[in-house]
């Protein structure tokens, strides 16, 4: 027998769940210092690493307790089960470079959040944002870790289908985050590289619903676009009041590195050097505009309905970016939902149905006179990779953004509790 147990591939599972469980209670009971690597294996000093040294007797908790339902190899990405409860399930290993691990309370997003609590129409555009809220900064992983476990806590109260985090772990020079593996939306369209309206609909509405589900705890991405979305080919339900809403496959929002959401009046989010020096040398303004909409069914002499945007420009919109990666839930459901449909969009066999279909949810979230810009901005896309985040928040500047588009998209859908 070597070093590493032999221990049966359900009672490891169960390992996991009590090691997300006892994470849950500590953070439901007041976030502290780094409780977090109390409970989950921080061995840096491992020898055995991924089996990359089989014969070494020193090897960490993490690589002892999956090398138990897996074969280690040091550069494997994923791998499957073949017995027990999990029988067929596979799952991915994201790898993550030696990082320095750290803990501590950051007062300034508060002070940034209460700027512009003064702003003219803001509380009325992002109502969601507070400023009793306690920030804390940590390293990427360590956000990464907390932010999963909790968010995926929440989607299960809520019954929102999801894909899960399994475990989190350090080992040697690199920390590791195993999670259930999920596809690409690649995979849910036809050979001939078409995409059916009804699932582009499946698509849209669960991004909706989840937004919708999740606005009580101010989840923001980070990292907004298609990238961020996974899939798999479950059959799954929604549940909003009393109606259910059943789709042929699953499309999970979910967590990014700078993923935040409300823990208990607390907000955990990944602070790097770079957005730490944006943060301080840019101060961000921004105007919340009333502009006058009138309703395409508007046959004749009608008045306006007025709605409230904001717009980012070069000189606001990086620095926008990077605030909301502090943690700061500023027009979280919002722009999250923009970023997300654009970089969908940009992806040419959604765009071709959206438009072959003449879609009206996508001409829902722009002024009629912006579309053209819109549409525009999205076709240098179709030859190439969708767009990314960073692409994103350059394509979406001059453009006027409602501050309400889910509540917009929910009366679209005829999406309620009622």
């Amino acid at each position: 027998m070597s070093q590493v147990d032999d221990l049966p591939v359900d009672r490891i599972f169960a390992q996991f769940e009590h090691l997300r469980a006892s994470l849950i209670k500590s953070l439901t009971a007041g976030i502290k210092d780094l409780e977090v690597w109390k409970i989950f294996s921080n061995d840096t000093f491992c020898a055995y690493r991924f089996n990359a040294n089989p014969r070494s007797k020193w090897i960490c908790e993490g690589c002892k307790t999956l090398s138990g339902i897996t074969k280690l190899t040091p550069d494997m990405q994923t791998f499957k089960i073949t017995v027990g409860k999990y029988q067929k399930k596979s799952f991915t290993i994201e790898k993550f470079p030696k990082m320095e691990i750290f803990w501590k309370y950051d007062r300034e997003p508060n002070f940034r959040a209460m700027r512009f609590l003064r702003t003219e129409n803001f509380q009325s555009c992002c109502p969601e944002l507070g400023t009793q809220v306690i920030y804390v900064e940590t390293d990427v992983f360590t956000a990464r870790l907390i932010n999963s476990v909790y968010l995926d806590s929440i989607k299960f109260t809520l019954s929102i289908p999801n894909i899960k985090t399994i475990t989190g772990f350090a080992c040697s020079d690199n920390y590791y985050l195993i999670t259930e593996k999920a596809i690409n939306i690649t995979d849910i369209i036809s050979p001939n590289n078409r995409m059916h309206i009804d699932d582009a609909d499946c698509i849209i509405k669960q991004i909706v619903m989840q937004y919708y589900l999740l606005s009580g705890y101010n989840f923001t991405l980070g990292l907004p676009d298609l990238y961020a979305l996974r899939f798999n080919l479950d059959t799954v339900s929604y549940k909003i009041g009393d109606k259910k809403y059943d789709f042929n496959f699953l499309v999970s929002v979910g967590c990014t590195n700078f993923t935040s959401i409300d823990i208990n009046n607390q907000r955990v989010y990944a602070s790097t050097i770079i957005s730490k020096k944006q943060l301080e040398s840019i101060n961000y303004s921004q105007t919340i505009q009333t502009s006058e909409y009138f309703p395409e069914n508007c046959k004749t002499l009608c008045n306006p309905e007025l709605i409230l945007t904001y717009v980012l420009t070069a000189e606001n919109a990086n620095i926008y970016l990077r605030m909301r990666q502090s943690g700061i839930s500023l027009f979280n459901n919002s722009f999250d939902l923009y970023a997300i449909f654009f970089s969908l969009m940009s992806y040419k066999p959604f765009y071709e149905v959206i438009q072959e279909k003449q879609h009206k949810i996508w001409k829902l979230l722009w002024l009629p006179d912006q579309m053209e810009i819109i549409d525009s901005r999205l076709k240098k896309y179709h030859g190439s990779d969708p767009a990314t985040i960073n692409d994103i928040i350059i394509d979406l500047q001059g453009i006027s953004l409602k501050c309400k588009i889910l509540e917009n998209f929910m009366e679209y859908y005829k999406l309620s509790k009622n």
